[in-house]
């Protein structure tokens, strides 16, 4: 009933603007731009690399990237040139303003979706405002809040926790395991709990920024890729992007988490969008896999490695490159950012570490202090730097490039990884272990990440087994929400669509055969899209129904208090 009454409204709310003239390039714009811009921007004087004879010169840019941001005339700086006041960007810059009848047109041009012809169809996307849904501060202190401390799988043997991340203002240290990650407090040792990562290996992990949101990237081998981003304090997923075709070796997201970028075994970088996902840049610029790839801690600059030891940087606001360089013998290992942005570091499978300043793309210093592969680079806030290597060792250096802290694992298992933050190294290794050694202790301490014992985690925490599996439950119900929600989105982008198709099968006189096929589809739509909504309502009531269960019981037991 509901999906019928919701399908007719919004239907006849679409047929009453049917009888609008679709505005297109070819037929209204070009003439536009011929009179009035064709002087300074055309195929033989691209002023400013901006050529607008042709639609695809048009949205191409120019040589400061876009012009023409679809849907959006405000974000558009062709818009912007040809209505301000600014003489120094107003166009056309000499004699008269354009007509307002051709601004008018060019405005509604834009926000139908700057259309090529009347057979192109309008990009449509639906937005996520997800990350906009409760703010932070700079240096709040995030800890997860009821995450599940049962295992999400269940394995005997852990295997090596491939990539780690450390919070920025939090102790909070991010392990990625097989088909989950693992959250523990690094200052008090204890586990916090898991998330969730059914899609398969975690190949990369990060924070964000301001320490609100984590990022997991991977997939199956060969067979398909994913990222995910959960909020730290819920343990809810937000975000899912699926990479078709392979998995994902590398990612990160720009420090106001605007943007995706993502590198695989395609040999391609790829930037999405993380309002709507949509792919903003795909270039084959690399000879060989993607190995490595940061955003700069400004937001200013992205640097990609490969396998070949091909440094590319590039320029993130306008999605362009900037520099290759050519200056190590082996694979990129790892990328790391002074937190000024001003120096980037790269380490390598030849035993090499090299300081880079990003602008001039100048090699200011080569470390070869490991003996064999680098492993990992991370700095801390103070622009200390610490790596790891096939060597078994663990060195940290000050902005100087003098080693100021130093772990020999060498009876251990290799290490993977590590971070060093108020005089604490953090470090993985292949046995699937937490490292930690701290300056004022000589020996370092070696702390299971998936503890056989759930009874007793350590020597300070004990958990209530009951509450743990009503808490999972609660977690399975948040993820099968998130699925509903997905999809949801889903259904609502081709419904946009199916709009669309009507529109056009209306303005082209369609049979009235196809265009009832047309309505029936999009009353389908509606009826499922209720239906998920149903399953999304009862699967948050069963989330409350447990979380009511959970606080009725009693809470966590400690070894002291008993």
């Amino acid at each position: 009933m509901y999906a019928n009454f919701f399908s007719s409204l919004l239907t006849i709310l679409f047929i009453s603007s049917l009888n609008a003239q679709k505005i297109t390039y070819d037929e209204h714009i070009r003439q536009i731009f011929k009179a009035d811009c064709s002087e300074c921007h055309n195929s033989n004087k691209a002023k400013g690399g901006l050529d607008l004879s042709s639609y695809l010169q048009t949205m191409a840019g120019s040589s400061a990237g876009e012009v023409v941001s679809a849907g959006d005339p405000e974000n558009s700086v062709l818009f912007e040139c040809i209505t301000t006041d600014d003489s120094d960007i107003r166009m056309p810059p000499k004699g008269a303003r354009m007509n307002k009848n051709d601004i008018e047109m060019i405005k509604n041009w834009i926000l139908a979706g700057a259309l090529e012809n009347r057979h192109s169809k309008k990009k449509l996307f639906v937005k996520n405002d997800a990350f906009k849904a409760t703010e932070t501060k700079k240096g709040e202190v995030i800890l997860p809040d009821h995450l599940s401390l049962l295992s999400w799988q269940e394995y005997s043997y852990p295997g090596p926790a491939k990539t780690m991340a450390l919070s920025p203002f939090s102790p909070l240290v991010a392990f990625g395991l097989y088909k989950q990650v693992a959250l523990y407090n690094s200052q008090t040792q204890n586990l916090l709990g898991y998330l969730d990562f059914p899609e398969g290996s975690i190949n990369g992990l990060s924070f964000s920024s301001n320490g609100q949101y984590i990022i997991a990237v991977g997939g199956h081998i060969g067979n398909e890729g994913f990222c995910v981003i959960w909020d730290i304090k819920s343990g809810r997923r937000i975000f899912s992007l699926k990479h078709e075709s392979m998995d994902i070796h590398v990612a990160h997201v720009s420090p106001d988490m605007k943007l995706l970028a993502i590198g695989s075994n395609d040999k391609k970088i790829k930037v999405y969008s993380l309002e709507n996902k949509e792919l903003l840049l795909e270039e084959k610029a690399h000879s060989e896999w993607v190995s490595a790839l940061r955003f700069s801690p400004d937001g200013k600059y992205i640097v990609s490695g490969d396998r070949n030891g091909q440094l590319i940087i590039w320029d993130a606001k306008e999605l362009s490159k900037l520099h290759t360089l050519y200056k190590h013998k082996g694979r990129i290992s790892a990328l790391a950012w002074r937190p000024d942005s001003k120096v980037f570091a790269s380490a390598s499978d030849d035993a090499s570490i090299m300081f880079f300043d990003p602008l001039k793309a100048s090699n200011l210093k080569t470390l070869k202090i490991h003996k064999g592969a680098v492993n990992s680079l991370s700095y801390n806030e103070k622009g200390q730097l610490c790596s790891t290597g096939n060597d078994h060792q663990i060195r940290v250096y000050d902005s100087a490039y003098k080693q100021v802290a130093h772990l020999d694992c060498n009876k251990r298992a290799p290490l993977l990884n590590a971070v060093y933050v108020n005089d604490k190294i953090i470090a993985s290794n292949y046995a699937g272990r937490m490292v930690i050694k701290e300056k004022a202790n000589k020996e370092a301490a070696f702390l299971t990440l998936f503890p056989k014992n759930l009874l007793q985690l350590n020597k300070s925490q004990t958990i209530n087994l009951e509450k743990e599996r009503l808490n999972k439950k609660r977690h399975l119900e948040m993820f099968k929400e998130f699925e509903f929600k997905e999809k949801i989105q889903s259904l609502k982008l081709e419904q946009l669509y199916l709009l669309d198709e009507i529109k056009s099968a209306l303005d082209d006189k369609t049979d009235l055969i196809a265009l009832n096929q047309l309505y029936t589809k999009n009353s389908e739509y509606f009826h499922l899209a209720y239906e998920l909504k149903l399953l999304t309502k009862k699967s948050q009531e069963s989330q409350l129904n447990l979380l009511k269960q959970m606080n009725k019981m009693p809470q966590q037991i400690t070894s002291a208090d008993q």
